[in-house]
């Protein structure tokens, strides 16, 4: 591990445990100003401390992952993570915020190949997008009633770990990216956004997880 990863390891680190700090604090204080007068602090404050988890996590992925894929999906999550945090812990998540984007900062200033992370996006523009659309339902989730809210932060879930499975496993994919979009938007459909982010993500990803050739092992001659 190089001192650039050491870097970016210990300001992860520092991120996760003030975003971590910043949930706990809104559990135990309730509705409050400084953590945005939530209805329901209790779930937020869950929400929270796995956003300081997924920074955490993404941190110790640049650090110790060299793969130009890997370091465009943690960089992703270090800022998007950083910013959903100011919506469900208000400003008792403000140092986690600026941690999280130091952090981001360190990702993308370390030195890579000309138009690297430009061909990782030609080769999954259909993946990113659909993790694009997973945090917009995890945004949708954050700031909707509780029950439903849980839909929609669980939908984002399920449909990350259904691109996690799109090589090893095409139709589970598949069944993850339906269970992730449908029970929101059906639970929503009085809106306009996340039914169309639900129609966005199954027109968008299916075709990916089902049809697309994904890289894999070579298969050898017969024998």
């Amino acid at each position: 591990m190089t001192g650039d990863d050491r870097t970016i390891l210990k300001a992860g680190s520092i991120a996760a445990l003030l975003g971590t700090a910043a949930g706990l604090a809104e559990i135990l204080a309730g509705t409050v100003s400084w953590a945005g007068d939530k209805n329901d602090p209790t779930t937020l404050g869950r929400v929270s401390i796995g956003l300081a988890l997924v920074i955490g996590a993404a941190s110790v992925l640049a650090a110790r992952s060299p793969r130009p894929g890997a370091q465009l999906g943690a960089a992703v999550a270090l800022l998007t993570g950083g910013l959903i945090g100011l919506t469900t812990a208000g400003l008792a998540w403000v140092p986690a915020f600026i941690a999280s984007t130091t952090t981001f900062a360190l990702v993308v200033r370390r030195p890579r190949g000309a138009g690297t992370w430009r061909a990782v996006l030609r080769a999954h523009w259909a993946a990113v997008l659909v993790g694009v659309l997973a945090l917009v339902y995890l945004a949708f989730g954050v700031v909707a009633a509780e029950g439903v809210g849980l839909l929609g932060i669980a939908g984002a879930v399920v449909a990350c770990t259904a691109l996690a499975l799109r090589r090893r496993s095409p139709s589970m994919a598949a069944v993850g990216l339906v269970l992730a979009a449908v029970p929101f938007a059906a639970a929503t459909a009085w809106t306009v956004v996340t039914p169309l982010t639900a129609v966005l993500l199954l027109a968008i990803g299916l075709p990916d997880v089902l049809v697309r050739t994904h890289p894999g092992p070579s298969s050898g001659g017969a024998s």
